[in-house]
């Protein structure tokens, strides 16, 4: 897409283009109501050299990218990650049942993320050398971040606030703090 022809949705991008390793999505300035998940499939991975990234704005003066699911009804995530290497970066998700949810993946990032009002903030199952770095998580109502049966995760130069639960590993080998 271009500045002339933008699409009003992540999802509307992932839909249309075939999004591969080396690719970036800018997200702008704003505030997003979405009344779906924001569904990011295998076919839209990255590989093992290139991740995919999708990117908010960093004006955050200016309230940065803000996407609001709207519900925190269970099935109601802001961003569902099924692809394998791929970047999430300088984002707010709020007002879903989990902010980001990661499934059955490798190395997927959160990075530089701020996870509030949701009832997870970032859950992740199934998955290979996740990494939640640099990311804040406030007021979620039942966990900050939630690993399950997952290999190697990181979990680094992350702020928590008024979370019921901030960090909770359940079946998992090798985490790093």
């Amino acid at each position: 897409t271009s500045n002339s022809a933008p699409k009003d949705t992540i999802s509307g991008i992932l839909a249309v283009y075939d999004l591969e390793g080396g690719d970036t999505v800018y997200v702008d300035t704003g505030l997003y109501t979405t009344p779906q998940d924001t569904l990011v499939i295998w076919s839209r991975s990255g590989d093992a050299t290139n991740q995919l990234t999708i990117r908010g704005s960093t004006n955050f003066a200016a309230g940065g990218t803000i996407i609001n699911r709207g519900s925190l009804l269970a099935g109601n995530d802001g961003f569902e990650v099924k692809a394998s290497y791929v970047t999430l970066r300088d984002m707010t998700v709020r007002g879903a049942y989990q902010g980001v949810y990661v499934d059955s993946n490798i190395s997927v990032r959160v990075e530089r993320m701020m996870l509030a009002s949701n009832v997870y903030g970032v859950a992740i199952t199934n998955a290979s050398l996740p990494v939640v770095r640099n990311s804040g998580f406030l007021a979620n109502e039942f966990r900050g971040v939630s690993i399950g049966s997952s290999v190697t995760s990181t979990v680094e130069n992350c702020t928590f606030y008024a979370n019921k639960l901030d960090v909770v590993l359940h079946l998992t080998t090798s985490m790093a703090c």
